[in-house]
């Protein structure tokens, strides 16, 4: 026959178990405290973020796609994604999820073109415990919907350039109406891919990825500026540097500006104007770069 546990046995088994309850209580509170930071996190990012498990279930969608979507907790949860984004009964060919969980590694690169005619490129990350296991996918998608809109107008102002070049039979009548084309290439880039390119210049660039944009920014300017030609004809003493400082000097930019575009101290551009005013006879002059451009070129 089992013996009974003495009083004090059941007293101090009482004070163990109040131990695990305070402890489960204090775990769930942590919990839950970190629950509240990853969603003001997922929440504040403007990306579009769905989490979903490894059976494709949605789990938790940010503020930003609810938005989007004009969602609720109650509409997702316990849902199928291609079900509840598609309406469809089965996986979406082509599905990034499915090549995270099948291959363990980042699909990027995989637009979804919406009912409504927006377009998301979609970059989907395998979602791993503590123990290296995919437990599902986290998918983040960025509306480029103006971009591709974009592009596709330049796309069509180029092949009708192309086309009344090449249907042009006079070629003066080409020199005649050059002036017009310039301008009309440089509007398309000031309004189709300038603007564009300061909402790149906003977003979290590494060095590299900022030093790729100003090189792409740089070569726009020289291809689109009659300026640049000009003087880089006049004067062939000017260093490749020294000539896009002088492009940026004539399009308004500041020391500070061109310095943050070239990834330079203002001391060094400082440097530069001083090159440059003395190679164009202005060292000791009170002429002003900028006003000197303008009227000469």
């Amino acid at each position: 026959m089992a013996r009974k546990p003495t009083y004090e046995e059941l007293e101090q088994r009482n004070k163990e178990l109040q131990e695990i309850v305070v402890n489960c209580k204090q775990t769930e509170e942590t919990l839950q405290e970190w629950k509240k930071r990853f969603m003001s996190v997922t929440n504040s990012i403007e990306e579009l973020i769905v989490i979903l498990d490894h059976n494709l279930k949605i789990q938790l969608v940010n503020k930003t796609l609810a938005k989007a979507y004009n969602i609720s907790f109650d509409k997702y949860a316990k849902k199928y994604c291609y079900e509840f984004f598609y309406g469809r009964n089965d996986i979406c060919e082509g599905c990034p999820a499915i090549k995270v969980l099948n291959e363990g590694k980042v699909i990027r690169d995989a637009l979804r073109y919406r009912p409504d005619g927006r377009i998301v490129d979609r970059t989907a990350y395998p979602f791993i415990d503590d123990k290296d296991n995919i437990t599902g996918v986290i998918v983040i998608g960025c509306d480029i919907t103006e971009q591709k809109q974009a592009e596709e107008k330049l796309r069509k102002s180029e092949e009708l350039l192309r086309a009344t070049i090449e249907s042009t039979a006079d070629g003066i009548l080409v020199v005649n109406d050059k002036k017009e084309i310039e301008n009309n290439v440089l509007t398309n880039v000031k309004e189709l891919i300038e603007p564009y390119l300061e909402k790149i210049k906003n977003n979290k660039l590494d060095d590299q990825q900022r030093a790729l944009l100003s090189i792409m920014e740089s070569n726009i300017n020289e291809i689109v500026s009659p300026f640049t030609r000009k003087i880089s004809l006049e004067y062939s003493n000017l260093t490749p540097t020294e000539i896009q400082i002088a492009n940026l000097i004539r399009h308004g930019s500041s020391t500070k500006k061109i310095a943050q575009i070239m990834h330079v101290s203002p001391k060094t551009i400082e440097t530069h104007r001083k090159n440059i005013r003395r190679k164009l006879g202005l060292e000791g002059r009170r002429a002003n770069l900028r006003s000197h451009f303008l009227s000469h070129y």
